[in-house]
């Protein structure tokens, strides 16, 4: 089964670099997509804005550490995943990450 998405949106933390301790780049920034539609019934314009996690491995991960900004626009197209946890506080977490 392939859960493969593309989102165009906008940058909204400009990518933090890392490495694992065997080397590998890892970046990791924010993407929000906004979605603006008309109400037919309302004649109103409505917004509704998706958050997403992007992580990037390796070369593209320094890449993207470089070249991208917050507030940039951005094409992303990858792994479509939820991750859930527990926090300290006991509280439940999720996170969508591409």
């Amino acid at each position: 089964m392939d859960n493969t998405i593309t989102v165009v949106g906008n940058v909204t933390r400009a990518p933090e670099l890392t490495f694992t301790p065997g080397g590998a780049a890892k970046a990791e920034f924010g993407l929000a997509v906004n979605r603006v539609w008309t109400d037919r019934a309302t004649n109103e314009r409505k917004e509704q804005v998706s958050f997403f996690n992007v992580v990037c491995w390796g070369q593209l991960g320094e890449n993207a550490s470089q070249s991208l900004d917050k507030g940039n626009r951005a094409i992303v197209t990858g792994r479509h995943e939820q991750r859930s946890w527990e926090a300290q506080d006991g509280s439940k977490r999720e996170r969508v990450e591409i």
